[in-house]
């Protein structure tokens, strides 16, 4: 139980985001555990990772829906996206719809996603077998695998001023996020239900001379319960025989974020260069966290501050465009466990982001080929304060560890529509029992569980170790430009 707890926690405090509309939503992890790419399905072309000073005019307009005002007639796109972590331990499969239009001075888009998540055993692109999800009215209750997600946006762009102004709203229905069913090893099955709404104001202000402030302020609630039936096994003296029964286990989790976001973009003279600086600040509420058995009489609830200082460089030189982008990340956690025992966290993360793209033309007018290539290096720093008043105990401990992500990418243009194809990987991070290549998370052992945890006194435990993993993910976008 110790060990599988660690697991569910990190992942309780992920909200589900649409891709690089996640941005201005900042994570807190405290274990080095692979979240799935689950939700990163919408389209981009994008140099590698770098998103400050180099524009992606297909995933700025989520991020920012006021910078949808720049698309400057209607794109229709699709773009299958699948996602898997190695050691058979998960995979997915989402399609994506939308149009982004653009009509006088009035502007908007909208979309919508299917997903289905596979068995864990399941591989990729391996006929996926559906994550059992039988609910407590019997066996034959249909499976929870299927996730849907909408999108819609509405703006107005003021020519004079050049100035635009957006709203928008993504709300996700799930059935299953993602790797709950590792937390319920041996379960007999698991029933899910969580929503996500993120609503989003943006404007964009620019000026003669490509220079460019934009805002978003977001508003993001994630609500998600899970239960599950979990098969126990005791010696009954009456019958001298070893019965069994059906334990049913509830959770819940609340994360309740708002989040605004400043960006500031301008060329360096002539040399054809760009920089850019961004500041995002995040105040994150989690009134309701897992209450798992271990941690009966222990209080659940906590907040976050969390803010990212960015500033970014670019260059399109010809054929060629690539940037780099450098952010610092400070996190304050604060959790309380009881009434008298409290968590204090300091987070000093740091991120490291280049791309690159090179166009080739080709011989046929209209056509093209670009090649893209991108890494990103995240590095997460922490330090844990732990506090019981009551017996005046107190104790600090640190941790670290590195993300790494490594992308490449293909587009094909042609005279009327463009097919791209992306690859992502991430390394780095980990899972409970998946290969012979253990993560240790420093001294920690399975004690530190997300933004929520038992009491970390007492010698150390490495039972919680996680073995490390990859994170891959596909996708092919398809857009086509309305005439």
């Amino acid at each position: 139980m110790t060990s599988r707890l660690a697991f569910a926690c990190s992942i309780a405090v992920l909200s589900p985001l649409f891709g690089p509309a996640g941005a201005q939503v900042i994570r807190v992890k405290t274990i080095p555990v692979a979240e799935s790419e689950q939700f990163s399905f919408l389209p981009s072309a994008g140099t590698g990772s770098v998103a400050i000073a180099v524009a992606d005019t297909l995933a700025d307009p989520f991020s920012n829906p006021a910078k949808m005002s720049r698309v400057q007639r209607a794109h229709f796109f699709g773009a299958p996206t699948f996602f898997s972590v190695t050691g058979a331990s998960s995979g997915g499969s989402t399609f994506p719809l939308g149009v982004m239009w653009h009509s006088g001075p009035v502007f908007g888009g909208f979309g919508a996603a299917f997903q289905q998540i596979n068995r864990a055993d399941s591989r990729f692109f391996g006929g996926p077998e559906p994550l059992s999800s039988t609910s407590p009215g019997g066996p034959n209750d249909p499976p929870g695998t299927r996730n849907r997600y909408s999108f819609g946006t509405l703006g107005y762009k003021l020519d004079s001023a050049r100035l635009s102004i957006a709203g928008s709203a993504s709300w996700s229905g799930l059935e299953v996020v993602e790797g709950v069913d590792q937390f319920y090893t041996g379960s007999e099955w698991i029933r899910q239900q969580g929503e996500a709404v993120d609503l989003r104001i943006g404007v964009l202000k620019e000026w003669r001379g490509k220079q460019s402030l934009e805002a978003v302020l977001v508003r993001n609630r994630f609500g998600h319960s899970h239960n599950a039936g979990l098969r126990e096994f005791f010696w009954d003296p009456a019958t001298r025989n070893i019965v069994s029964q059906t334990r049913v286990e509830h959770n819940a989790e609340r994360t309740n974020t708002w989040g605004l976001h400043l960006e500031y973009e301008r060329p360096l003279a002539d040399s054809g260069w760009r920089i850019g600086a961004l500041f995002t600040g995040n105040r994150i509420e989690h009134p309701r966290l897992p209450n798992y058995e271990i941690l009966t009489g222990f209080g659940h609830d906590g907040r976050s501050s969390a803010y990212n200082f960015g500033v970014g460089v670019g260059r399109s030189h010809g054929l060629v465009t690539y940037g780099i982008d450098a952010i610092y990340e400070p996190i304050s956690s604060r959790t309380r466990m009881s009434d008298s025992v409290e968590n204090r966290f300091r987070f000093s993360n740091a991120k490291l982001r280049a791309g690159l793209s090179r166009t080739f033309e080709m011989a046929m007018p209209g056509t093209s080929i670009r090649l893209q290539l991108g890494a990103e290096l995240y590095s997460v720093q922490y330090v844990l304060n732990q506090h019981d008043r009551l017996q005046n105990l107190g104790r600090v401990r640190k941790e670290t560890w590195l993300e790494r992500t490594q992308t490449g990418g293909m587009s094909f243009g042609f005279p009327g529509f463009e097919i791209q194809y992306q690859l992502r990987s991430k390394s780095g991070l980990g899972r409970q029992g998946l290969n012979n290549n253990p993560i240790f998370f420093g001294g920690f052992g399975p004690d530190v569980l997300g933004l929520t945890t038992a009491p970390i006194w007492g010698p150390e435990n490495r039972s919680g170790m996680l073995e490390s993993v990859r994170v891959t993910w596909h996708q092919i976008t398809v857009s086509i430009p309305h005439r």
